[in-house]
């Protein structure tokens, strides 16, 4: 049974929170962040707004994976806070 999840109304981007933790392969955190990035191009290219707003989010500021790459990631957001995709 598929969810029922609502339409993407305009003007309200769904939030999109991709979890960074220590020593990350690169690929699980960088691939979902450019699929979102490269959805919003498109629908910018076709006048719309952006439907996503993708963000990377762990424990600490900087988070180094497993390539040596150390990237930023916003800190992880409370209970209250209301999350479209995980």
């Amino acid at each position: 049974m598929a969810p029922n999840n609502p339409p993407i109304q305009p003007g309200a981007p769904r939030a999109v929170e991709i979890l960074a933790f220590p020593d990350s392969q690169l690929l699980d955190v960088a691939g979902p962040l450019q699929v979102f990035a490269s959805a919003n191009e498109r629908l910018a290219e076709c006048g719309q707004p952006p439907a996503y707003a993708p963000r990377v989010l762990a424990q600490s500021a900087s988070v180094g994976a497993t390539a040596g790459l150390v990237f930023a990631a916003a800190p992880l957001p409370g209970d209250a806070s209301a999350v479209d995709t995980l």
